[in-house]
């Protein structure tokens, strides 16, 4: 299962699942729009990440 880990005033990042290959996401929160950082191979990575977050 995922965990989401908060880094410093404005940096989060989801932990990986070695059993499916997700990888590492990294969300860059803003006053008004946040960054998804993807570094796998699939969109999907970041949709599901960006569920998760909400």
């Amino acid at each position: 299962m995922h965990s989401i880990n908060k880094i410093g005033k404005s940096f989060w990042y989801i932990t990986p699942i070695s059993e499916t290959g997700r990888p590492i996401l990294g969300m860059v929160v803003g006053n008004n729009k946040t960054l998804m950082i993807d570094a796998g191979n699939s969109e999907d990575h970041a949709i599901s990440g960006w569920v998760m977050g909400k």
